[in-house]
């Protein structure tokens, strides 16, 4: 279980990268690279608790790659292979190693399946059961939904959805909520047009429009859920989302 002090320290680094998410929320990916590129390779990293430090490497070092992915529109696969292998060797603090298992989540479930390093239904459930990750927390259940909808992995969405359905003390909970009640009706069969709406109701920010565009949609034409009301819909979100700015930094926060 991670005690208050693990807490504190993922605010504070919430609260140094909120920069980056403004370009992330908007579109803005070579903004975004940019700006995590200036905190990776900050001297003042040095500076900080070796614990803490930890923590931020992993999480930061995969958050360009992400970045760069969504900038690009594909992975710099050696790096992701290079990233990999050293997730898997142990740090020196509880906390480091917990966020290095978490980051191997992040980073395997979404590039495996294009760096020829898959995910396996397996593999997952060694990770999530090592003892050194200590909390099975929404960051973890996050990062498995898309996964787990893309490869038809019902067991690990179902316990996303059951996390989420739980835990509601966090921002943007709603939308995140119907995202995976949306792809786990999908994977079901039981999906309606009401929860299709619902979930273009909660799109706010350039990756979640651009996610359901290439994921989740062609799932939702396939079961005749989509009509021309809810692409003008779609469509006016994202054109909102391209010129907001501030999404996390400025008043409204996650």
């Amino acid at each position: 279980m991670l005690d208050k002090r693990y807490h504190r320290i993922t605010q504070e680094i919430r609260a140094e990268t909120l920069h980056v998410f403004d370009h992330y929320a908007r579109g803005d990916f070579s903004g975004a690279c940019t700006a995590v590129e200036e905190l990776l390779y900050s001297p003042d990293q040095q500076e900080q608790p070796v614990e803490k430090l930890e923590m931020l490497r992993c999480y930061l070092r995969f958050l360009l790659l992400f970045m760069k992915y969504e900038r690009d529109g594909q992975w710099d696969c050696r790096a992701v292979r290079s990233l990999s292998a050293e997730l898997e060797l142990p740090l020196g603090t509880a906390f480091g190693n917990h966020e290095r298992l978490l980051t191997l989540i992040q980073l395997r479930a979404n590039a495996g399946d294009d760096c020829d390093c898959p995910l396996s239904v397996q593999e997952f459930n060694r990770i999530i059961n090592d003892p050194q990750l200590l909390e099975l927390g929404r960051e973890l259940w996050f990062a498995v939904c898309r996964w787990a909808f893309v490869n038809g992995y019902v067991e690990p969405l179902e316990k996303a959805y059951e996390y989420l359905t739980v835990h509601r003390d966090f921002g943007m909970h709603q939308e995140t909520w119907r995202r995976v009640n949306l792809m786990l009706k999908l994977l079901r069969g039981t999906a309606n047009r009401l929860d299709v709406s619902m979930y273009v109701d909660s799109l706010e920010l350039v990756p979640q429009i651009m996610e359901f565009r290439e994921d989740i949609l062609p799932g939702v034409r396939e079961r005749f859920l989509w009509d021309e009301s809810m692409e003008q819909k779609m469509l006016r979100k994202l054109v909102v989302a391209r010129d907001r700015e501030n999404y996390f930094s400025g008043d409204k926060q996650p």
